[in-house]
């Protein structure tokens, strides 16, 4: 009798414990709201309102901290709130973007150019005088970098701008020394010099030499190179972090791999599908434009339009089995479960001339097309 409580006891703390932790998750998990009157708060991952609408604007939650946007007198600023809705970051900023490794990225002046970092307690760390500053990733956050011009040249007035990386003291550790780069990311980074791509370290040393003609950042331990194939054409390959050929150059467009799919094409007309680590095809060129990237197990294709201005689109799963039932006029990534999609209705000719007049509405769903949240108002 006592090891039959003791075994109820175990299941009933054990099932307790599970609720208590979905229900955490969907707790922490806030997602952007707006109704139609640009007021914008946050709901949880079962459509709750967790936070009143009661700003301009909003973005995504990232480290616990949300930007939002208010109005003040008349003109309207950025700033931060936390997960109950409170001002935390004084509302300040013309633009800001969501923070990344401890760090978020502002504008003083949306005209001008040149940005700063704040911490979270929304201390200036970084002045904003940098150009072209992106993000930090991995620790590092590229920037651009005016060079002097020879007062001889052709075109003495023109500018021109190298890349470098900085630290999070605002340092450059990585001299401007490329045309462009990518964000870090597994430990390298795309560079380019002379119209050539290669991949460097964290030291700006070249780790893959620049001999492609173009590259994206690695995933999943694969890059995507263009390069000539032995046909003496361009083509797109991938190649793994020691620079050898993984998967040949043959395909006219590629994305990065995520979740183990890439989606490609063969040739400048074809179909996308979608390849393995291996370069095996295990979802069929099918797709008449490029599918997104997967996330949560699916992905999103276009499939078909009834005018020019009404595009529609559907979700696939890992098969590429459409699970969609319906179509959206546009389709976000699914993340935790949920997506944001659109539907807009479309008033294609008025004397005769098409016209992108629309009315319509915003909604996340789940991936059983259950709406969990609709936009409301007019």
């Amino acid at each position: 009798m006592k090891t039959i409580k003791i075994i109820f006891l175990f299941l009933f703390m054990t099932v307790f414990s599970i609720g208590i932790n979905s229900q955490m998750q969907v707790e922490s998990v806030l997602l952007p709201a707006c109704e139609k009157q640009n007021k914008c708060g946050f709901i949880d991952l079962t459509g709750k309102i967790f936070i009143k609408p009661k700003f301009v604007s909003a973005g995504e939650f990232s480290e616990g901290l949300a930007r939002v946007q208010v109005e003040i007198e008349e003109s309207k600023k950025w700033g931060f709130i936390d997960k109950t809705g409170k001002i935390v970051i004084e509302a300040q900023f013309d633009l800001v973007w969501d923070f990344s490794e401890g760090l978020a990225r502002f504008q003083t002046d949306e005209n001008i150019f040149e940005y700063g970092f704040i911490d979270k307690t929304g201390k200036v760390v970084i002045e904003p005088k940098l150009s072209g500053a992106i993000d930090f990733s991995e620790g590092l956050a590229r920037i651009s970098v005016q060079q002097k011009t020879d007062s001889d040249s052709a075109t003495p007035d023109k500018k021109v701008y190298k890349s470098c990386f900085i630290n999070k003291k605002g340092e450059i550790v990585i001299s401007c020394d490329f045309d462009e780069v990518s964000d870090f990311s597994e430990d390298l980074a795309v560079a380019f010099v002379n119209k050539r791509a290669g991949f460097i370290d964290k030291n700006g040393k070249w780790v893959i030499e620049p001999v492609f003609i173009d590259a994206k950042s690695f995933s999943e331990g694969l890059a995507a190179v263009e390069g000539i194939n032995s046909k003496g054409e361009r083509g797109w390959g991938y190649i793994n972090k020691n620079g050898d050929v993984v998967i040949g150059p043959q395909y006219s467009d590629v994305s990065s791999f995520s979740e183990g799919l890439a989606a490609v094409k063969v040739t400048q007309y074809g179909n996308y599908g979608y390849i393995n680590h291996f370069g095996k095809v295990v979802i069929p060129f099918k797709f008449s434009s490029k599918p997104s990237d997967f996330s949560d197990g699916l992905a999103d294709i276009y499939v078909g339009n009834n005018n020019e201005y009404a595009p529609r689109y559907a979700y696939i799963d890992r098969t590429g089995n459409r699970i969609s039932r319906k179509t959206y006029s546009y389709a976000f990534p699914f993340k935790n479960g949920i997506a944001f999609v659109g539907k807009q209705n479309y008033f294609e000719k008025i004397f005769a001339v098409t016209v992108g007049l629309y009315s319509g509405t915003e909604y996340y769903i789940n991936k059983f097309e259950k709406v969990i949240w609709k936009e409301k108002g007019q």
